[in-house]
């Protein structure tokens, strides 16, 4: 059933009832009952006009968010291109009494992420997809991430290094390079200690050879 502002409001109380006790499927409105209407067995939102108010949108989706007995999630489908102005509507939110700006930047960052195979919205910071499990992360936080772990290895590099004798930290030196710079910079030992340890190997290198 479609209501509006003509419609008696006889028919747009019933038509709420009738979404209620279920013998009514679908109600079609503008503005009507965005807002302050409380039917806990809706079970989805169909947003169909864009607003640039996120207490409208929270309002609009909350239509079909209340709790109801025998209902565990609410389907919202967003024609209107809401979520990606605003972001998922669970998400977490710091609410203010200060103004903000009307507009978003053009430049704003995402308030979602879209998996380019199923098509599912995840949160902004989402490293993998909700639904089909798919790796969302771009490549600058696959970087990220592997920089990271490489800074992680480093640090448990030299507290092992820390732990070692002297003479044991040369032994697992050895002639690598990478390693002999560890080695030098936690020992004190000079730059050109690494040098002769090189010049060491590649002085066995030829006798092998021989």
């Amino acid at each position: 059933m479609h209501v509006d502002c003509e419609t008696p409001a006889g028919e747009r109380r019933a038509a709420v009832a009738g979404l209620g006790n279920g013998s009514l499927d679908i109600i079609t409105n503008c503005g009507l009952i965005s807002e302050g209407v409380d039917i806990p067995a809706i079970g989805a939102a169909l947003l169909l006009r864009p607003t640039a108010s996120l207490a409208l949108y929270l309002q609009q989706v909350g239509r079909a968010l209340r709790p109801a007995p025998g209902k565990d999630r609410a389907l919202i489908l967003d024609f209107a291109g809401n979520v990606g102005r605003h972001g998922l509507p669970d998400e977490p939110r710091e609410w203010t009494l200060d103004s903000k700006p009307r507009r978003q930047s053009k430049d704003a960052a995402p308030r979602v992420r879209k998996c380019p195979s199923c098509g599912a919205l995840n949160r902004a910071g989402a490293h993998e997809c909700a639904e089909c499990s798919l790796d969302l992360r771009t490549p600058k936080e696959r970087a990220e991430v592997e920089l990271r772990l490489a800074e992680s290895r480093r640090r448990e590099e030299e507290d092992s290094l820390a732990r070692m004798m002297p003479c044991e930290r040369i032994a697992w030196a050895g002639y690598d390079e990478h390693r002999l710079r560890l080695v030098a910079r936690l020992s004190g030992y000079r730059p050109g200690w690494i040098w002769h340890r090189l010049q060491e190997a590649r002085q066995r290198a030829g006798g092998a050879r021989a």
